[in-house]
């Protein structure tokens, strides 16, 4: 007997595993690992990536270099008041 039963339980078949149908590369298709892309592609993602960022720090630099003129500007004009 393959499988020996337990003092009071009756005994059940094993029931066979289900397919796989998780396939995690058809879930999530940009996985590193996956095989099958070209790496030129992976490469041109990866700069359009790179622009994209540079893209936005300069925006962020260019945002945060507007603020800094603000704040001097309005600490410049307290100074002016008060004759410093």
């Amino acid at each position: 007997m393959p499988f020996p039963r337990a003092a009071g339980r009756r005994y059940t078949p094993r029931m066979p595993k289900r397919p796989v149908r998780d396939d995690l590369f058809s879930i999530f298709p940009d996985l590193p690992w996956r095989t099958h892309r070209a790496s030129t592609g992976r490469a041109d993602r990866v700069r359009q990536q790179v622009r994209e960022a540079q893209i936005r720090v300069g925006q962020n630099f260019a945002r945060q270099r507007q603020a800094t003129e603000r704040v001097r500007a309005v600490i410049a004009r307290r100074r002016l008041r008060l004759g410093r």
